[in-house]
């Protein structure tokens, strides 16, 4: 048949627990056409009971045009690898919770099973949650593509997940291009959220971009977030940048606090933002492993602003500590205007004496 499981307009409390469904033409298992208040739990979607992949030809689990459906849950994950297309796939649905699977990998962990597109995609549809507090987050890795894709589905919240990693947040296991990608005019998209501290997530080793907002709508978020380093504070590059901003207005990185992202180690640049306006960069440490101390350089500058239009980088109160870049620490070039560069440290160790300056080149350069 077309899908291993098929739940179609049933409303009310369904449950999917502990299936393996692999080997279908279609999806492994399906939630579509009005169905409300569906949960899958525990399932394994792509693989066989010895962890080889068995590629349903589409996605591992669809949920399309239904409401209130839960994904996962802490302690009842999902394994959904080894799929044609994409591990989940949520399209045109409200309130998708999709929480604590492993997209991309083995049951072990660490054995890449790679889906043949993204780990997670999120189209249309709005209020989705992809991860969460302690114990919720997804491990999303090995994909071809990205390991979050989203695109047009306004307020989705990416919080708490392993996403390039194994399980463990230790050894590479990249998805193919970005981390996270968001796109398509998504607004009110948040990586990792203000109001919940253990919200951020692990980006790293993925063969592009760490984060990339590519023509995403206002309101975008990015918060609390490692970019470019394991969980033990080493390098795992991200192949570009860790936080790439391209045509979109109005996006923050970071912020006050503990708000801030640690984003180092990548290939090219921590912060790259490319034709945007009004955006804020705060808060943020980049350059330096956990410890504020031990170098963790960006392969080209800290922070590049080309062609942006009133882009604050650091505040009173929210300075960015930008140190140990292999060119510059901040570069500002491409008819940028208008730019801020405020209360920031640059050069120096989060203690504020230790000299970690850029290597080659200079602090800030204006061109």
């Amino acid at each position: 048949g077309d899908n291993g499981i098929h739940v179609v307009g049933v409303a009310g409390g369904t449950e999917r627990v502990a299936n393996t469904a692999s080997g279908n033409a279609v999806d492994g298992i399906k939630v579509e056409a009005g169905a409300t208040t569906t949960q899958v739990l525990g399932n394994t979607a792509g693989l066989n009971g010895v962890g080889d992949a068995v590629p349903n030809g589409f996605s591992g689990i669809a949920v399309i045009n239904a409401t209130d459906t839960t994904v996962g849950a802490p302690g009842a994950g999902n394994v959904s690898s080894g799929n044609t297309t994409f591990g989940i796939f949520v399209q045109d649905s409200g309130t998708t919770q999709v929480q604590a699977n492993t997209v991309g990998l083995a049951p072990d962990g660490t054995t890449a099973r790679s889906n043949g597109e993204s780990g997670v995609a999120v189209l249309s549809g709005g209020g989705t949650v992809v991860g969460g507090g302690s114990g919720a987050g997804n491990v999303i890795s090995a994909n071809a593509v990205h390991g979050v894709w989203v695109t047009g589905a306004p307020g989705t919240e990416i919080l708490g997940n392993t996403i390039g990693l194994d399980a463990a947040g230790l050894l590479g296991r990249g998805n193919g291009q970005q981390g996270v990608r968001f796109e398509g005019g998504a607004t009110g998209t948040l990586v990792g959220r203000a109001d919940l501290s253990d919200s951020g997530n692990r980006i790293a080793g993925n063969g592009f971009n760490g984060v990339d907002a590519r023509g995403a709508g206002s309101g975008t978020g990015v918060l609390r977030n490692t970019v470019g380093l394991n969980a033990a504070g080493d390098a795992v590059p991200n192949g570009q940048s860790g936080v790439a901003i391209i045509d979109t207005d109005m996006a923050t990185g970071g912020g006050a606090g503990d708000l801030g992202n640690r984003i180092g180690g990548n290939s090219q640049t921590g912060v790259f933002v490319r034709n945007a306006s009004d955006g804020g960069i705060f808060g943020n440490v980049i350059g330096l492993a956990p410890d504020g101390v031990t170098s963790r350089g960006n392969g080209i500058s800290g922070v590049i602003l080309d062609n942006a239009t009133d882009a604050v980088v650091g505040a009173p109160g929210a300075g960015n500590v930008i140190a140990s870049s292999a060119q510059r620490g901040v570069y500002l070039f491409g008819g940028t205007s208008g730019a801020r560069i405020q209360s920031n440290v640059i050069g120096l160790a989060e203690d504020g004496t230790t000299p970690r300056g850029t290597h080659r080149l200079v602090g800030m350069l204006y061109r």
